[in-house]
C-alpha cells in the first residue's frame, strides 16, 4: 500500500504528540540512601556514626556534625522534585539555664554550581530549611511538608516535601549539641530519597520518525519534485 508524503508528516505529528503524552518517572538521585553501604557517596564533618542502617547524630562525637550530599539534576526533563526521610529524635530534653536544646536541622542547597565539599564554604544559590527539631520535634513545617509514620516503626517519622527543580541539590543535615551535655542526645536518619520526575526522553520514537522522514525525502526526489512523494510505510502501519 502506498502513502503520500504529506501523510507522513500527519503521522509524525501524532507521533510527536504521543511521546509528550508518555508516562513520568520518578529516579532517586541521591545514592546510598538507606547507609546500607556506611557513609559511601555522603560527605561528613565532625563525627556521624552508622549502623549500617542508618546515620546516627549524637554529643558524645562532639559539639557539631554535618552529613550530605550533592546531586546532579536532570533539569531539562524534570518538572518536579521531592525530598523524603525517615527521622528518629532521642534528642535530650535537658535545657540548662542560658542553654538551647541540642538540635537536627534538615537544609537543602540549590544552585547552578555543585556545592563542594566543605559544609561550612559550600557554594550554593538558594539555602531552604526542611527541618529544625529538638526534642519537641519540628515546630515548624516548611512548604507542603507531609508528616506520616514511618515504615521503620520505633519512633521513627517520615517526612516529604516538594523543593524547587535546580541544577545542582545538596541535601544536608546538622547536629549541634545545645545543650553543653555531652552524651545526652541521639538522632538518626534514613531512606533519603531526593526524587526527581521527570519525563522519559522518547529516544525510540525520535529515531523512527528520523527513518521515516529519510525515506520519504528517498522517494521525493526519486518522483522528481514535491507533492507526488509516496512510499510504503506498511511495516510502520501494520503495528498501529
Amino acid at each position: 500500500m502506498l502513502y503520500p508524503f504529506s501523510f507522513l508528516r500527519r503521522w509524525l505529528s501524532v507521533a510527536a504528540l504521543w511521546s509528550v503524552a508518555l508516562p513520568l518517572q520518578g529516579a532517586n538521585l541521591l545514592m546510598n540512601s538507606g547507609f546500607a553501604g556506611g557513609a559511601t557517596s555522603w560527605a561528613s564533618e565532625g563525627v556521624v556514626f552508622n549502623t549500617g542502617e542508618a546515620a546516627v547524630f549524637s554529643d558524645q562525637g562532639g559539639e557539631w556534625a554535618a552529613l550530605f550530599q550533592t546531586a546532579a539534576m536532570p533539569v531539562a526533563t524534570t518538572i518536579a522534585l521531592q525530598l523524603s526521610f525517615d527521622f528518629l529524635n532521642a534528642l535530650s530534653p535537658l535545657v540548662p539555664a542560658g542553654a538551647t536544646p541540642d538540635a537536627l536541622f534538615a537544609s537543602t542547597f540549590a544552585g547552578e554550581m555543585p556545592f563542594g565539599g566543605d559544609f561550612l564554604g559550600g557554594m550554593f544559590d538558594v539555602a531552604s530549611g526542611v527541618l529544625d527539631a529538638d526534642f519537641r520535634g519540628s515546630p515548624t513545617l516548611y512548604g507542603d511538608m507531609e508528616v506520616s509514620a514511618s515504615a521503620k516503626g520505633g519512633g521513627w517519622v517520615h517526612y516529604r516535601l516538594s523543593l524547587p527543580v535546580a541544577a545542582f541539590v545538596t541535601v544536608a543535615f546538622e547536629f549541634i549539641d545545645g545543650n553543653g551535655v555531652a552524651g545526652d542526645s541521639v538522632a538518626a536518619v534514613d531512606n533519603v530519597v531526593l526524587e526527581a520526575v521527570t519525563i522519559p526522553e522518547p529516544a525510540p520514537l525520535g529515531a523512527l520518525g528520523a527513518v521515516l522522514v529519510a525515506v520519504g525525502l528517498r522517494r521525493q526526489r526519486r518522483a522528481g519534485g514535491l507533492g507526488v512523494a509516496r512510499c510504503k510505510l506498511f511495516p510502520v502501519f501494520s503495528l498501529l
